[in-house]
This record gives structure tokens, C-alpha cells and sequence, in this order.
């Protein structure tokens, strides 16, 4: 049986993503692991090219990239594409988040999360659980959301968080719509808070965070944020750990979806 190139590698696999690095960074990563194997692959073949058969083809070039920027600060499930996979990302992945998101109360930063500047301050002792939960409601289901200045949105083909960290005076775009399917206080211990959000794409955990702080007479900045879910990838189940980002790992994490998916003509040269 012929060994597998990566070049051959068609589908879906998902990674966890560690903090302090952004997404670009951890596809960086992943594209090094696999072009360490391309070269390998490469060097046998050269090495066995005057014994190779008429089957036999050098290792190509190959696409991979991600489904769906997370944070510099976040963790969790980051969802990769590879070769035709890549093309299936957008279908896939479309309209189904999970987070578990730690908000903290008392105060907001200029960047709505922890490696901001503390901007504003104010009393949180009045807050309980049962505030955070009935404060929650109104931000289930079909609403408007105004994007923050500090997101992977674009103007002028630029970041508008690039512009923000530059220094430069950066207009909030419009409200859009965005969906929420379930929200869930699932811990308070004060000043922190831990959310269960269950959302579409396009939702902003951190404008959520500061927009319920308001809601609560408060203040509130996002201190931590791990996504749990992206389309049918879960954090438990389906990503791999960052010792495991090897070759081997990664075709098995192909394979695996693939067959569960029923994308099997994915999977495998053509």
C-alpha cells in the first residue's frame, strides 16, 4: 500500500488552540509540521525514483487554513481545513458555536477583555446570579449586535483591532443580526462569572460581556474565554492537544471525520 502524502490529505480536523498565539500562528504551526513531512516524503522519493513504478508521484503542494479566527487571549477548538477541505469549511462550520466565557464585574477595559487598559470602574456588590440570569434573556434568540472596534473586522482591507492598537480613531460599524441559541450563568463567584453561550457566527462574546455589565448598573470586561464548539467539533471529542500535532495524529483526525461526516471522497488522493 502507498504511504500517504500530504499532498493526499483532504478534510477537516480540529486543533486545540492555546492562549498567546494568535490563529494565523497555529496554522503557521500545523503548515510546519506537515512541510517537515512533505520534505521527508520528498527525499524518499528521490532517493527510490530510479526502483519507483509508473504509480508513483512526487509530493505535491499543498492549502490549509482555518475556520473561524479565535483570539489572541482565547482557547479551545479551532477547526482546520486541508486541501479540498478547505473549501468546506464555510458550509460546515456555519451557524453553530459554544463558548464558556468568564466575565468579570466592576470594571471595563479599552479592549472589552483582560489585556486592556481598565478604562472604567464601578460597584458590582449589588449583583447576584439570579440578576445575571434574568439579564441574559433579552439577549437570546434573533437580535442586533454592534460589532466591537476591537474585532477581525475589516476597513480600508485592514483589522479594525490593528487600527485600534496603532492608535487610530476607529468608527464602530453598524448593528447586524446575530443569533443566540442559549445563554446559561453557569458559575458566579464574585467579581467573576462563567457564561455558557451557545451562538451563531458573527456573535461577539466580549460585547456581550460589556453590554450585560450596563444591563447590571456595573461595569464588566471578558477575563477568559475557551470555545468548546465549533460546528459538530467539540472540544472533548474531537481536538487535538498540542503534543499531538503531528503527522500521524493529523490523518487519523482526517480520516475520523471524514468517515463520521460521510466526506469520505475527501479523504485520499484523486
Amino acid at each position: 500500500m502507498m504511504k500517504l502524502l500530504v499532498s493526499d490529505l483532504n478534510g477537516l480536523f480540529a486543533v486545540v488552540k492555546p492562549k498567546g498565539i494568535t490563529s494565523a500562528g497555529v496554522v503557521n504551526q500545523l503548515k510546519q509540521v506537515l512541510v517537515r513531512e512533505q520534505r521527508q516524503q520528498l527525499l524518499e522519493f528521490n532517493s527510490s525514483s530510479r526502483a519507483r513504478n509508473t504509480n508513483d508521484r512526487p509530493p505535491r503542494r499543498f492549502r490549509i487554513g482555518h475556520g473561524g479566527t479565535l483570539d489572541f487571549n482565547a482557547s479551545g477548538v479551532l477547526v482546520i481545513g486541508i486541501g479540498r477541505g478547505t473549501k468546506q469549511l464555510a458550509s460546515l462550520l456555519k451557524g453553530n458555536k459554544r463558548y464558556l466565557a468568564v466575565g468579570c464585574l466592576g470594571s471595563s477595559t479599552d479592549t472589552q477583555d483582560a489585556l486592556g487598559k481598565v478604562v472604567q470602574q464601578s460597584p458590582a456588590d449589588h449583583v447576584t446570579k439570579e440578576m445575571i440570569a434574568s439579564s441574559l434573556q433579552p439577549f437570546v434568540g434573533d437580535t442586533m449586535q454592534v460589532p466591537p472596534v476591537y474585532s477581525a473586522l475589516k476597513i480600508g482591507g485592514v483589522r479594525m483591532s490593528d487600527l485600534a492598537l496603532r492608535g487610530k480613531t476607529v468608527m464602530t460599524k453598524p448593528a447586524r443580526p446575530v443569533t443566540v441559541h442559549s445563554l446559561k450563568c453557569v458559575e458566579f463567584s464574585p467579581p467573576y462569572f462563567t457564561l455558557d453561550v451557545h451562538c451563531g457566527g458573527g456573535f461577539y462574546v466580549r460585547q456581550l460581556i460589556e453590554d450585560l455589565g450596563q444591563d447590571l448598573r456595573t461595569n464588566a470586561h471578558l477575563a477568559e474565554l475557551t470555545r468548546t464548539q465549533q460546528g459538530p467539533f467539540t472540544l472533548a471529542n474531537h481536538a487535538l492537544a498540542e503534543d499531538r500535532w503531528t503527522f500521524e495524529h493529523i490523518c487519523r483526525a482526517v480520516r475520523r471525520f471524514s468517515e463520521m461526516s460521510g466526506l469520505e471522497n475527501l479523504f485520499g488522493p484523486h
